[in-house]
């Protein structure tokens, strides 16, 4: 096991295990660089044959974050994540290491944890719900009484409005994109987790790794951002972020549908819409996803202290 956190300079060693071992949405080198906060530091925990853990540090805190399932073969998976956690507690004076799994990944964490009898799981502080929609069976064309709702919605913004698309950023200000970014923070509900500084990254950063960026503006002023990439070691798109101005009716409706119509257009097979909590995931169900799986956001600490 190898602590590795020069990780902008070995983004090879990175991408070799993504490469490899890659199926989740963020399993993506620049959505870990983007994600860094201010007090954290990158870590790449580097196993045999190139699997590894995409993590980080916040030295003054003695807590880690594990992103999301480890990158290796998923029989060794659980094996690696032990390790790791074993490690930390013992040699580096953790005092919490905090996780997103998918559920049945956690729940096999726990099983394993409570039989070894040093660590404990923490119950799942929140949950969010992940809407997948299989592009062969995307309506493009919102035909029928199921869409009328969302299509006429749809259709008010584009006329009401006139929004113009633009997929070039470099022809829109990052001060601009900011500002929308700022916007759609205030105007979330206080129970829904938002990563404040993950979305400036992106933007200080160009979308860099991005397969796709539209942005709709009107008057020339942005009013919404999606983006996203293709996931590894398949035909499936994550589509990342949806930011928007919620001043314009319909903008919600107009922006998703555009997005999964173009995602179409490309050829993938699952497009997978992101983490929502209940209320985000209820709007998403508007688009009927075809299916859906759930995270949990949970905390391993040392047994002694329950």
């Amino acid at each position: 096991m190898e602590f590795i956190r020069e990780i902008e300079s070995k983004k090879d060693l990175v991408l070799k295990s993504i490469e490899k071992y890659g199926c989740f949405p963020e399993h993506h080198f620049n959505h870990f660089i983007d994600l860094k906060e201010e007090d954290a530091v990158h870590v790449l925990v580097l196993f045999e044959d190139d699997m590894s853990l995409l993590t980080f540090h916040y030295e003054k805190s003695k807590t880690w974050w594990i992103i999301t399932e480890p990158l290796a073969p998923f029989e060794k998976q659980s094996d690696i994540l032990l390790q790791f956690l074993n490690h930390v507690f013992e040699k580096e004076q953790a005092e919490k290491v905090l996780c997103e799994f998918t559920e049945n990944f956690r729940k096999k964490i726990v099983e394993l944890l409570d039989k070894e009898g040093k660590l404990k799981a923490r119950s799942p502080a929140y949950s969010l719900f992940w809407p997948i929609f299989e592009m062969k069976n995307w309506d493009n064309s919102l035909t029928g009484k199921k869409w009328k709702i969302i299509r006429n919605l749809r259709n008010y913004f584009l006329r009401e409005y006139e929004p113009e698309l633009v997929t070039d950023i470099n022809t829109t200000s990052k001060e601009e994109l900011n500002k929308l970014v700022k916007k759609w923070i205030e105007t979330r509900h206080a129970n829904d987790r938002v990563d404040d500084e993950h979305y400036y990254n992106v933007i200080k950063n160009g979308f860099e790794g991005c397969d796709s960026v539209r942005i709709f503006t009107i008057n020339g002023k942005p009013v919404s951002i999606t983006a996203g990439w293709k996931m590894p070691n398949s035909n499936n798109y994550y589509s990342a972020i949806g930011i928007l101005d919620y001043d314009y009716k319909g903008i919600g409706e107009a922006t998703n549908i555009d997005d999964l119509t173009e995602l179409k257009k490309k050829g993938y097979d699952f497009v997978d819409f992101g983490g929502s909590n209940k209320g985000l995931f209820d709007f998403k169900l508007k688009f009927q996803p075809h299916f859906f799986y759930k995270t949990d956001f949970f905390t391993i600490i040392k047994q002694k202290e329950i």
